[in-house]
Formats: C-alpha cells, sequence, structure tokens
C-alpha cells in the first residue's frame, strides 16, 4: 500500500501590517521555506498581499480566506470546499470581527476540515471566547468530517474554552508531545510583544489540535514552536510564535 509522506500544518498570528512588517514577512519567508508545510493557517491577514507571497514561493495551489477577519489557510491538498461563519457571541468589550473558516480538504483518502479561528483577545473576556469556542465546536460537528483546529485562542490550555474542545475530542499537539512545557506563544522576551501598550503575561495561545477519531487513523510525529527566531538583525516573523506538526498520512 502506498502512504503519503506525513502531512506538515502550520498556524501562525502573522501581526497584519505592524511593526517591520517587510522585513517580518522576509523572516517568516524564510522558515516557511525551511518547514514547507503542506497546509499553513494564518491570522490577522486582512488583505492578500502576503499569501499572495507565500503561494507563489511555496507553491499552494488552493487558498480559503475571511480578509474581514484576518483569516487565510493554504493547503498543497485539493480543497472540496471552503465555508466562512461570523461568531453570534459578540465580545461587548471589542469591536474586532470574529469568525472561523473551515476548508474541506482531500488528504489522500481521507476528507478533512481544516479549521480556522481567532477569538476575542482581552484577558478578562474568557465568557466571549468560551461562548466562540461552543459555537464552533457544534458547526464543526455538523459538518461531519473530522476536523483540525488551528489558530490563535488567546487563552491558556487550562482555560474553560479550551477545556470544552478537549472534553469535545480535540487533543491538543503541542500538549501531546510537550506535557511538561510551557511551550509559550505569547513571550515577553520577543521585543515585539514588549512594545505594546497592554501587558499579558507568558502564555500560550496558539494551537493545533486534532479530533481523536483521526488521530487513532493518523497519528502525529511531532509539534514544536515554529516562528520563533529573530534573524540576524533580532527580527522576529511576528509577535506571535506559531505551531507546526507533522501527521502521519
Amino acid at each position: 500500500m502506498y502512504n503519503l509522506p506525513p502531512m506538515k500544518i502550520a498556524s501562525l498570528n502573522t501581526w497584519g501590517h505592524d511593526g517591520p512588517y517587510t522585513e517580518r514577512w522576509e523572516v517568516l519567508l524564510e522558515e516557511l521555506e525551511l518547514l514547507n508545510p503542506d497546509v499553513l493557517c494564518l491570522q490577522e491577514v486582512f488583505e492578500p498581499t502576503l499569501p499572495e507571497r507565500i503561494q507563489k514561493k511555496l507553491n499552494f495551489p488552493c487558498a480559503a480566506a475571511s480578509y474581514e477577519a484576518g483569516l487565510v489557510s493554504l493547503s498543497r491538498f485539493p480543497m472540496l470546499g471552503q465555508k466562512n461563519f461570523k461568531y453570534e457571541t459578540i465580545s461587548p468589550i471589542e469591536i474586532y470581527d470574529r469568525r472561523f473558516t473551515v476548508a474541506t480538504l482531500e488528504v489522500g483518502k481521507e476528507i478533512l476540515n481544516v479549521v480556522n479561528t481567532h477569538l476575542a483577545w482581552k484577558p478578562e473576556d474568557e465568557s466571549t471566547r468560551h461562548g466562540q469556542v461552543r459555537e464552533l465546536l457544534r458547526v464543526v460537528s455538523e459538518e461531519g468530517s473530522p476536523a483540525i483546529l488551528a489558530g490563535d485562542f488567546n487563552d491558556v490550555p487550562e482555560s474553560a474554552p479550551l477545556v470544552e474542545a478537549k472534553q469535545a475530542g480535540y487533543c491538543d499537539l503541542y500538549a501531546l508531545f510537550h506535557p511538561n512545557e510551557r511551550g509559550l506563544t505569547w513571550d515577553n522576551r520577543n521585543p515585539f510583544v514588549q512594545g505594546h501598550n497592554v501587558k499579558l503575561p507568558d502564555r500560550r495561545i496558539d494551537f493545533l489540535m486534532i479530533r481523536e477519531t483521526l488521530l487513532a487513523r493518523h497519528p502525529p510525529l511531532s509539534c514544536e514552536l515554529a516562528f520563533s527566531r529573530p534573524n540576524r538583525r533580532g527580527i522576529y516573523p511576528s509577535d506571535h510564535y506559531g505551531v507546526f506538526a507533522e501527521i502521519e498520512f
């Protein structure tokens, strides 16, 4: 039987056009060439310049985007469909357009939904994030095919929204491979984090989560932080670090 190479998937909040974005994007593109993901989920992308550069440089034929919410998913696998959902749970203390996208991919003989999202950001807004996660889980369950959840959840692994996702049958891939590590994706050692007006503690808030029914058939091989190193000039790809995983197919 012919087996596909491992599917490589990455997720990153790109920080839009903030900071020295032209330099940041070069660092991002260099690391993407090294990682060579098959599926890439990006947040805070509000227009197509960066995704088009990535598509051209790394040969991603398929894309799903919701630029209103800053969400872009790129795939080398055939994309059978894409859907865009706006959250009904709206934060009373922020004005951002929060959504999630579902890209349906054909990976070998497996039909797989890759869900990309970015939840409400303020620390005191956990109840909003919890409602948004519940919406996401309900819709993804109705879609039928097993799913991978990706994105910036703006909350920590032990929070109610992430616990809800785990109770619904999703495995936190980074925690699976690094159960005793913090795995910071919001790290105050990053100078772009230090420059923000709002000071937040070091946290892991960016995730790749796989449905356990899919995990049983296609075990993950690794999961690591990505986009977490600066170039020689000290320029990081973003104010966030990302997550990168390999899954056996």
